[in-house]
């Protein structure tokens, strides 16, 4: 349906888990987002991600490591000879391959990224309906296992502890993500490949369990209804408070 990313990510008609996120967050800012006038916002720990998974789900070298103090002549001059690159530090694209290279050596995600006898797909694109409302996302990987098995794997990276990220996973919408997905594709596994960015790169798999994706199919259903109320129904106003209540 898109013929290109640059096409995919300009597209409004449809609603992403990441602007259902957004939405929940601040309507305000998923009402620019709606018109097309949200800043494009970047930081180092979006570009490493960004460059590690291009680098282990299609095997695409997308980043480069500059030497240096990261302002100045010089460096403006590099970001211009590599701008169809992510420029990170030469520090921080060595840290990706070294990344890489864990994630490649750990038995159980092997397994489930890159096993032979699996098809994979990375970065598939699918859209569907939620509700009545119109929905899509990409996918890190989809995976047929024995014909008749599919699953999905999705890839984070962290700055934090491995414990981290299992307790912070419902505050920060990785239930609902795991649920819109599981909906979008149709499938009922959803497994993340988290592996830290500091060494030795450690890495956990965590499978979403019933319950895990109990809760943010109600968390995606309550994003549904806040669109349809706020913005099919009309009942947005950008100068209302964006939260009353009682401490």
């Amino acid at each position: 349906m898109f013929e290109s990313d640059k096409e995919y990510y300009a597209d409004r008609e449809y609603l992403t888990n990441s602007s259902m996120k957004m939405l929940r967050k601040s309507p305000a800012l998923f009402n620019m987002w709606l018109k097309g006038k949200e800043s494009i916002f970047s930081s180092t720990a979006l570009d490493i991600g960004k460059a590690f998974h291009a680098l282990v789900l299609e095997d695409r070298v997308d980043f480069v490591g500059f030497e240096g103090t990261r302002r100045g002549k010089e460096y403006l001059q590099f970001c211009e000879e590599n701008k169809d690159k992510i420029v990170l530090t030469q520090k921080d694209a060595e840290m990706v391959h070294s990344m890489q290279n864990a994630l490649n050596k750990c038995p159980e995600a092997y397994d489930l990224m890159y096993n032979a006898n699996d098809i994979q797909q990375a970065e598939v694109a699918k859209t569907g309906e939620w509700d009545g409302i119109k929905i899509k996302g990409k996918a890190d990987l989809l995976v047929e296992r024995n014909f008749d098995e599919y699953f999905l794997v999705d890839v984070k990276t962290t700055g934090g502890e491995l414990s981290e990220f299992k307790r912070s996973a419902p505050y920060m919408g990785y239930d609902q993500q795991a649920a819109f997905y599981c909906h979008l594709f149709g499938v009922e596994r959803f497994i993340f490949v988290v592996i830290t960015k500091s060494f030795p790169y450690d890495i956990g798999i965590y499978e979403c369990s019933p319950s895990f994706l109990a809760k943010g199919r109600y968390k995606a259903s309550e994003s549904i209804s806040m669109y349809k109320n706020l913005f099919l129904n009309g009942n947005f106003n950008p100068y209302s408070a964006a939260e009353i209540g009682i401490l």
